[in-house]
This record gives C-alpha cells, structure tokens and sequence, in this order.
C-alpha cells in the first residue's frame, strides 16, 4: 500500500499547531465501504532524534496539538490503520511554532523584513496585531508605507489595517507615504479610504509632507487627488512657504505654482515667501516666484522688503536680481493742498 500524503499544516500560534490529513482518495483506493471507517495515527518527531511519538490516534481528519515550545520546529507525519493492516509512514511536514506576540515586536520586525509570508502568518492567526504600534507609535501599516513595501502594504489591508491610524504626533500612513514618495501606495491607500486632508499635531497635511520630502511626483498626485494648494499649517506656512523656508527644491515650487499656489502668502509674523526665500539665498526660488508674480516691492510690519532680507545676510546673487527687477524710482512731487491754487 502506498503511503499517505504528509499532514497539512493549518492555524500556526506561539503554543498550538493544528494539522489537517484528507485521505479520502486512499480510502477510495482500498475500495472501502461506507460503513468502514479509516483510523489515523499522527506521530511528531522528538527534537531530530528520528525517534516519534503518538500525538493522536482517531478517526478525526483534523487535530489541534496544544502546549507546545514558541519558536520552535516541529515535524509531523500520519499513518493509516485499517482494520487488518496499515499504511507506511507519510513523509513528513515541518512547521516552527510562532514567538509570543504580546507587543507585536515579531510582526514589526516582519514588516522591516518585507517578509510577506510572515506578515501573512501571524495575522492569519492574530488577527488584534494589524494595527498595534512599535514604540515610535507608528503602526505596521505606517511602517510599509513610509518603506515603500507595496505587498506588505496589500497585506496588511487585506487583514483589516486601519488607514486612519495615527500616532501621538497624528501622522498618519499617508503622510508617511507622501514623504518619501511612493504614489503607488498613496493611491492604494486612497481606495481603502485614506484621506489626503487630514492634518497632524503641527496642522501639516499630506501635501506639507510631499513638499518637505521633495517628490515631485507626490505633490503631482496629491494636487490632482484633491489637495489644497494653498492649505496653512499651525506657523501658517502654505506647502510654498515650506519650500521656501525648509530649502525645498524649486521643481517642487514649481508644481505648486502651477497648481494655483499664492506667491504672495504671509506667516504670522508678516513675511513673505518671497522675503523667505531671499533670506535663505536661493537665486533659483527668488526668480521664480518673481515670475509667477511675486510682489518684489511689499514690507512687511518692520517696512523691509525681500531686497532688505537679501541684503541683512549677504545673499549677492538674490541682491543683483532683486535689484536688477526694481522699478524706477518714482520722483517726488511736492505735497500740495487740494483746492488751492499756489499759481
């Protein structure tokens, strides 16, 4: 008689396997009538002695084997007993039991690991750990979406990860995601319900994110998903300001500029994007706020302007340009009293 197929391995927890053997097929072979019933025998190895022991012995087709060592491997294999004879052995199946999961550190380190089929494991059988937070307070889904691991991403949301998590500081896994610029996942997000509005502790929203991580293609995807342009953060910077004070990359100024960004918002002390970007020097940003028509001649509460900025730091090239856009002088004219007539 032909040995059986080796144990299938079903629900794997810290302490308990639970093993699966359908031998219907073989039972078809012996040419059994219904009324004669296959016993089972399942053995597991000891350690790697070759020597096993009976850990079940019934008609059952499925048994769960409690008590057992975290983290360890175990091998199992399954016998056929009939009434006047029984089968050889089956090969045998291998199966590591799981680490204890009280703080979720294994399913973290999992997703680190882009390890889908562990990521798959654990929450197959803890289901309560899609969304528990590592000790930065981020969740896994956080996690792969600032890495950029798109199936552990899938993974995670086939299991029920929320896309609203947040942690103390409310970021969120879209932010994350937009930071470091993988659209595919901020799209992925998006149709599992994530919202690109939702702002953290420091009013930053996701586009604030894309603009401070510096993918064009981020911002792109999140001005035409519905982002405001112009949105304020708690110092009430737009995303422009952002890159104007964080020494942001102009590419990115330019696609907020195009999107409807205002070259002529202020902060809360009054000072412009223009006056920021003069003040940290960056000819580049200056010019194109210039063009965009960014207001060279405005003061702020102190009567400085973006010229007045350049010039406190030194910034040569920013003073020569602004210098060089300045209109005329306008000549005074002498201040008279309406109605009279000094002829």
């Amino acid at each position: 008689m032909d040995k059986p197929d080796p144990p299938v391995v079903g629900r794997v927890t810290h302490c308990s396997v639970e093993l699966f053997w359908d031998q219907e097929r073989k039972h078809t072979e012996l040419n059994l009538g219904p009324e004669q019933r296959i016993k089972y025998c399942v053995q597991e190895e000891e350690g790697n002695s070759r020597r096993y022991h009976n850990v079940y012995c019934g008609y059952s087709k499925t048994c769960v084997l409690d008590g057992l060592k975290e983290s360890t491997q175990h091998r199992y294999r399954v016998q056929i007993i009939l009434p006047n004879l029984s089968t050889p052995w089956s090969s045998t199946a291998e199966v590591t039991t799981l680490s204890f999961p009280c703080s979720g550190g294994e399913l973290h380190r999992a997703v680190l690991n882009w390890d889908v089929e562990k990521v798959k494991t654990i929450l197959d059988n803890y289901e309560g750990l899609v969304d528990v937070p590592d000790r930065m307070g981020c969740s896994p889904l956080m996690v792969a979406s600032q890495k950029g691991y798109t199936s552990i991403v899938d993974t995670l949301l086939d299991h029920g990860a929320d896309v609203s998590f947040s942690n103390s500081s409310g970021k969120d896994s879209m932010m994350m995601t937009c930071f470091t610029g993988h659209v595919n996942i901020a799209s992925t997000l998006k149709e599992h319900g994530a919202s690109v509005h939702v702002k953290d502790q420091g009013g930053s929203n996701a586009l604030h994110w894309a603009v401070d991580g510096g993918v064009v293609a981020a911002v792109e995807w999140l001005l035409v998903n519905g982002a405001k342009v112009d949105e304020l953060d708690v110092a009430e910077w737009t995303p422009l300001m952002r890159v104007a004070t964080l020494d942001g990359k102009a590419e990115v100024a330019k696609v907020l500029l195009c999107g409807g960004a205002n070259p002529n918002t202020h902060d809360k002390q009054g000072r412009s994007v223009l006056m920021a970007a003069a003040l940290s020097g960056r000819l580049d940003l200056v010019q194109l706020l210039v063009e965009f028509g960014a207001d060279t001649e405005e003061r702020n509460i102190h009567g400085n302007t973006a010229l007045d900025f350049a010039k406190s730091f030194g910034r040569q090239e920013v003073i020569s340009y602004l210098q060089s856009v300045q209109p005329p002088p306008q000549e005074k004219q002498p201040y008279t009293v309406p109605g009279i007539n000094y002829l």
